[in-house]
């Protein structure tokens, strides 16, 4: 399980609440730690989480928040892994049918489709169960370090 942090700053309908998490040095170790920024290009170590607020946690309260590695795993390679495929596979096929000039329409197209292919085929999953969900609400304003570990 990979856990995070944070406090609640916004209640979303449908039970999902808005947390605020500091990075931690667990942070050091994800291989998409470029990717949380704030803003654009901007870094000031906060993000903000859609969690599944299952205990009904109110706006000013710190939470921990829980996710299993393994869909971490599988969202991450649906979500960076097809793409990357597909823009590799479009480039080399249009390579192949006609030069520099259709390799990068191919890529690019390729990677356009690729986005919606996810879209489709997304469409039917239910959200909240590859979203992280509250599994305590802090009581003191101590927060331990986060732990990644299955």
């Amino acid at each position: 399980m990979i856990e995070e942090y944070g406090v609640v700053v916004k209640l979303e309908p449908e039970g999902i609440a808005v947390v605020q998490c500091q990075k931690t040095s667990a942070c050091a170790h994800c291989a998409a730690k470029s990717a949380c920024a704030v803003g654009l290009g901007s870094d000031s170590g906060v993000r903000q989480v859609e969690v599944s607020n299952e205990l009904g946690a109110s706006v000013g309260e710190t939470v921990k928040l829980v996710t299993s590695s393994d869909r971490y795993l599988r969202s991450s390679l649906v979500l960076y892994g097809l793409p990357i495929l597909f823009l590799v596979a479009g480039a080399v096929i249009g390579l192949q049918l006609g030069g520099q000039g259709m390799s990068l329409v191919g890529g690019i197209g390729a990677l356009v489709a690729s986005f919606f292919i996810i879209r489709l085929a997304t469409s039917g999953v239910n959200k909240r169960e590859y979203m992280p969900r509250i599994e305590e609400i802090i009581e003191s304003g101590e927060i331990p370090q986060p732990r990644l570990d299955d």
